[in-house]
């Protein structure tokens, strides 16, 4: 089976959309396809949902972790947390 790339883009836009709204939200792909994307009519099939998710994961969007089974995807976070950098400098204190 093919998948419309149009329909995956369209559900990574509603994706990104969430994501900018609730910018620490975080979801199995079952709930995202369910809660995070607003259908035009019936829901697509979840392999719709997983090709979004799989498209911005590759474009550096979004990362998915690992919680006990089950697989949650979030915002892309940077290594060190939220607003930090860093320059490759070692302190000792």
């Amino acid at each position: 089976m093919t998948i419309d790339r149009q329909l995956v883009i369209f559900v990574a836009a509603h994706i990104r959309d969430y994501l900018s709204r609730r910018p620490l939200a975080s979801d199995t792909a079952e709930g995202i396809h369910q809660w995070w994307i607003c259908w035009l009519t019936t829901p697509e099939a979840i392999s719709v949902t997983m090709a979004a998710l799989e498209l911005l994961e590759t474009d550096g969007l979004l990362e998915r972790r690992k919680s006990g089974t089950r697989i949650l995807w979030r915002r892309s976070q940077p290594p060190f947390g939220r607003g930090h950098t860093f320059d490759g400098s070692f302190r000792r204190c």
